[in-house]
């Protein structure tokens, strides 16, 4: 089950190479590439972007960072890495809607992902009188970092200026994960134990400073394209909503698997960076890392439809999207703040308790 729900033929390989002393033969060897085409005709007719469909547990915003703007992907995870991408845009303009987004030449426009930890989404039903029955929560950002040698150090100072500022804002370290990729596609983690940012004056990590996370995006890529080619719902695959553009979906099957690494045959591939950095999100501990159970979602995050026996259910397609950044009157906009991470009597003084 493991396998099926991860796509992760790293164990395969190993213990072919080691125990079994034979030459581990990768299945994606002799796999066309995934077609375009066939991933429209994926497209699930019963929901929408901006909505949250049943099976999806907890939620994970994915944030890749252009010159221009922040791609964003919000994804939807459930029990043995079923996986809906729930939502798909790009920020381009700050607050004031006019000022154009410059990430890398001015740090504090970072600020405008800050609302993103307190958004909530509708889940994907409406009662009788055309409201959502419930929103859900969205646990971490993850930010790619990694861009270009020559935009890796305003990439990286903005990043931190980021992470500062949430934390000013009391927002629980763990919900924020700043991650690029690395360069050892044989390396044996998916996700590398992270560094930290900052030194210390006289040597050593300065703890509380920003950690960054190295991701195989190699490996990660094969499970992603794995998991894509599923078409049966359950274990492993990836759901897709009835008004994903078609743009997005050549950024999907943007990269072709050529004598063993991975190469652009598009120019533009965001969404797929966006679904790799989103399974990078919940490999590293305290979240999921190789578990299929859901138990690691934290108190207060997971995605919770309420019991609507007597009310009307509509189709999801009459959901509207929720704006970037709105809280429902009906949920907390300070999820995730210092003060309401404080341990209640009688509540958990795990991180999960203290999460909340």
């Amino acid at each position: 089950m493991d396998f099926e729900a991860r796509q992760d033929e790293g164990p395969l390989k190993a213990f072919f190479n080691t125990k079994a002393g034979q030459n581990y033969r990768s299945a994606q060897s002799g796999e066309k590439p995934i077609d375009a085409g066939d991933m429209l005709k994926r497209r699930e007719a019963h929901w929408k972007l901006g909505s949250v469909p049943k099976g999806v547990r907890v939620l994970n915003l994915t944030i890749d960072v252009q010159r221009d703007r922040f791609e964003c992907a919000l994804m939807g995870t459930g029990r043995d890495r079923e996986t809906w991408l729930a939502d798909r845009f790009a920020i381009h303009v700050l607050d004031d809607g006019l000022t154009g987004l410059r990430p890398f030449l001015h740090k504090e426009h970072w600020r405008i992902l800050l609302p993103l930890f307190a958004r909530k989404v509708p889940l994907a039903a409406v009662d009788g009188a055309g409201k959502p029955i419930g929103y859900a929560p969205i646990l971490s950002v993850t930010v790619d970092i990694g861009g270009s040698d020559r935009d890796a150090d305003a990439a990286n100072e903005g990043a931190k200026y980021f992470y500062e500022a949430a934390m000013a804002l009391g927002i629980h370290a763990t919900r924020i994960t700043l991650v690029k990729g690395g360069s050892n596609r044989n390396d044996a983690k998916l996700m590398k134990l992270g560094q930290f940012a900052d030194q210390k004056a006289r040597g050593g990590p300065r703890r509380r400073s920003a950690r960054l996370w190295i991701a195989n995006v190699h490996r990660i890529k094969n499970i992603i394209d794995a998991r894509l080619r599923r078409v049966a719902d359950g274990p492993g695959c990836i759901h897709l909503p009835a008004d994903l553009s078609e743009e997005h979906i050549l950024e999907i099957t943007a990269e072709q698997l050529e004598k063993g690494r991975w190469k652009n045959v598009r120019a533009r591939n965001e969404t797929l960076d966006l679904l790799v950095y989103a399974e990078a999100a919940i490999l590293k501990p305290p979240f999921a890392q190789s578990a299929g159970h859901m138990r690691w979602v934290p108190r207060g995050f997971g995605v919770v439809w309420p019991k609507v026996d007597d009310l009307k259910l509509v189709a999801a397609c009459e959901v509207a999207a929720a704006p970037v950044g709105a809280a429902s009157p009906a949920q907390p906009a300070k999820i995730g703040t210092r003060a309401a991470a404080r341990p209640t009597k009688g509540r958990s003084s795990s991180w999960m308790g203290r999460l909340k």
